[in-house]
Formats: C-alpha cells, structure tokens, sequence
C-alpha cells in the first residue's frame, strides 16, 4: 500500500530537515541543537524551531512555524512533486493557533489518495512511497546526483551527507533497528501516534544497501483502544529483519 495516506507524524521531520538545509546555508549553534534534538530525541518543539528560522522567524514564534510549515508543504508539491507530503500546522500548536489566534488551518480532504484508507491527520500526511523519496533524494544527492542539486543551489553533496549522518543517530532503536543485526547502520526516522506507527530508512548491510518504509495501521475509531508499543513496535521489528534477510540470506540464517 504504498500510495495510501497516513498520518506524518515525527517521520515528518525528515522534510523538515531537508528543508532546513534548502533555506539556511548555514547553521549556528542553537540550530545544531534544534536539529539533533529533532531527530535524535524527535522533540516536536525543536522542529517547529526550525520551521520558524527557515523562515527568518524566532524559535518561538509559532506564527512563523506555521508559515514555515506551509511553505515548507508548498515546496514539496510544487518543487519535488510530493503531492500528499504536506504539514498546514506545527506540531502542538492547535491551541494557541486555532482557539487564541483564531486562524483557519488548511486541512486535507476526508478521503485522500487510494485504497485502503486511513484516518489520517488532516494537517498532517505522507505516503510511503513520498517519504521514501525523500530518502532517496537525499541519497542520491549525497552521491552527487539527482533532482535536489539540480533544484536547489543551498545543497550540495556534502550537506545532503550531513543529514544522512544526522539520521544514522536517530535514538530510537525498537522499531526498524531492532530487526537488524547489532551495529547494522540505519539512517532512519520513526513516528508514531494513536492509531499508526512508522519507520522509513535506509539500511547498509553486506548483500548491499536498501532504502524501505514500514508503516502499520490500525483503526480505533469508536473504541477505547489504541496502538500500544507492544503491538506495533515488534510488528515493525519482523517486516524489517525479513527485508533484511531477502538481501542477506546467508548471514540471517546464522
């Protein structure tokens, strides 16, 4: 189901991320911070920092995230042709945005992209397929190659190899990484909410490198439940070591 809509979540702050690097050419100490806690630690008020500064706002300007956010939604569509890739609010900004400040957010439709559907967030989407992308955008880039380099004249080669570096240190460990054998590089970003967890990277390993998005589902509408940790994280874990194992037979088996 790789063109079915799912909510972003914190694997959105891979777009982040490369959008970050499109519109600052450089990064000072406090960004170097926003950028490690937003991948490393996937703190959500690190990445509405950085939607705010890629705009020439302050961290804490929300108004600024939120244009930020749009713009950063508007690129993707019209630069990199991700249409289902798209972030209309910063992460826990609906309060102030919504009910203090009064603005409309633009929201997704009801339905949106093929079947089968979920109940995805309305400000918040990608698919598996579009997230992968970007993920290979940036590997290409870091290789000197592809539609990044050609786009945009802030990137280069050795920036686009910052950010892969940047998602080898992603702190989570229970999801993708955990189907992999120890010391297994993975350049990744996991998310996760109610009703859908998520992992997309790209895995190096001897019977060569891959590039996957595992995303699982479920929906809770009219019931008490949700998906726990328990459930979702070992699901994640087994469709990942038997990737691994179609490119490393031998090695899996042992």
């Amino acid at each position: 189901n790789k063109d079915t809509v799912f909510s972003g979540a914190s694997v959105m702050k891979v777009p982040i991320l490369l959008n970050a690097y499109i519109n600052l050419e450089k990064f000072d100490t406090r960004h170097e911070t926003w950028l490690r806690k937003m991948i490393v630690e996937s703190d959500n008020y690190s990445a509405n920092s950085m939607l705010a500064v890629s705009v020439g706002g302050g961290p804490t300007d929300t108004d600024k995230a939120l244009e930020g956010a749009l713009a950063m939604s508007d690129m993707m569509k019209k630069s990199l042709d991700l249409e289902h890739t798209y972030q209309n609010m910063p992460y826990e900004a609906a309060d102030y945005l919504i009910k203090v400040r009064g603005i409309t957010i633009k929201r997704g439709p009801a339905v949106e992209g093929p079947k089968p559907y979920t109940d995805a967030d309305p400000v918040l989407r990608t698919t598996p397929f579009e997230m992968s992308s970007i993920f290979l955008m940036i590997e290409q880039c870091s290789n000197g190659q592809g539609i990044l380099l050609e786009k945009f004249d802030t990137l280069s080669s050795a920036r686009c190899m910052e950010m892969i570096k940047r998602l080898e240190q992603n702190g989570d460990k229970t999801r993708m990484v955990a189907g992999l054998p120890a010391n297994t590089v993975v350049a990744h970003k996991s998310g996760w909410i109610e009703d859908m967890q998520a992992d997309v990277g790209i895995v190096r390993s001897p019977g060569g490198n891959y590039l996957t998005a595992i995303y699982v589902y479920k929906d809770i509408r009219g019931t008490n439940t949700f998906l726990t940790d328990k459930v979702a994280t070992p699901v994640i874990a087994a469709f990942s070591r038997l990737i691994y194992s179609y490119y490393n037979p031998m090695i899996s088996s042992q």
